[in-house]
């Protein structure tokens, strides 16, 4: 009996099937980590929310967007921002306290031992699974053991209002907000958005020491700015036609702005706790939803 082999034409269309098919396998398998990454993400900008909650109710007001209980806020020192403060309500108890004592022992935040431990955690809950960078170095600062000193990151920043100095918004230096003073509504207006880190994750830490001096736009960002000089850029970066558009990680411009590694918009949490997915074509309304008491009418579609 005579075995039949493949001919060449028929092993050529079997080699195609299979790499049509394996083609389709992996085409499956990121289309399923997308999806998973983008429920991961909404589900911590939730955790927020509800820690951001829990600490209205236990405080009377919202955190504000960065205090300075041991120092003054002269522009030199980082403060403890409000991602510090939520840490009690994120089940993070014995850092916060690690917090507290660190500020105590060095006000101004400077290079101490104690803040750069505290600093170099990194914490799920602030960071969108889309952006697979766990920690930010600085590769032009060695640190005394020989390596870069590293930061955990934060993709949530605060939303500032329309600007930082304007305070109307939800997230303010050395302001306060109660829940009471939202007018809008809390259902219509933006407390938390999505942004990735920079390059190295400069301007994207969740916890403000001597490395990162200011807390915008790390902790802090409004929907609108102006011309921001990002840390890993000497030159300053131009204004966007808007300032909710797709970057890219590697642009240090890009931290100025709200975007996300998810196709097409961000996930923004608003002050009653919902978090909702924005497509970028709500970029003109944003400012609108940044505000708390401005009296507008949007609509989110």
């Amino acid at each position: 009996m005579t075995r039949r082999g493949f001919n060449l034409i028929e092993l050529v269309v079997v080699i195609a099937i299979l790499g049509l098919l394996i083609a389709l396998v992996l085409a499956g398998t990121a289309a399923v980590r997308q999806a998973a990454a983008r429920a991961q993400c909404q589900a911590r900008l939730a955790q927020l929310s509800m820690a951001c909650h829990g600490y209205a109710a236990t405080h009377g007001a919202l955190p504000q967007g960065v205090t300075y209980p041991h120092a003054t806020t002269d522009g030199e020192h980082p403060g403890i921002s409000w991602p510090s403060l939520l840490l009690p309500h994120l089940e993070q108890a014995p850092l916060w306290a690690e917090v507290e004592a660190a500020h105590r022992f060095d006000p101004t935040a400077t290079a101490s031992e104690r803040h750069i431990r505290i600093a170099e955690r990194s914490l799920p809950v602030f960071r969108c699974p889309a952006d697979p960078r766990p920690y930010g170095s600085n590769p032009f600062i060695p640190a005394e053991r020989g390596e870069a000193l590293p930061w955990g990151l934060l993709n949530y920043p605060g939303v500032a209002g329309t600007r930082l100095q304007a305070n109307n918004g939800v997230f303010h230096p050395s302001l306060r907000v109660t829940l009471l003073s939202i007018t809008d509504g809390t259902s219509n207006t933006l407390m938390i958005g999505e942004r990735p880190s920079g390059p190295h994750g400069f301007d994207s830490a969740w916890y403000a020491n001597w490395a990162m001096l200011s807390p915008f736009p790390a902790q802090l960002l409004p929907v609108t700015r102006g011309v921001i000089k990002a840390s890993s850029d000497v030159a300053r970066c131009s204004p966007p036609p808007s300032a909710f558009f797709r970057g890219t990680p590697d642009d240090a411009c890009d931290v100025g702005h709200y975007w996300s590694m998810h196709s097409g918009g961000s996930y923004f949490a608003f002050a009653d706790g919902h978090v909702r997915f924005l497509r970028y074509s709500a970029a003109d309304i944003l400012p609108a939803l940044a505000t708390r008491a401005g009296g507008e009418t949007v609509s989110v579609e």
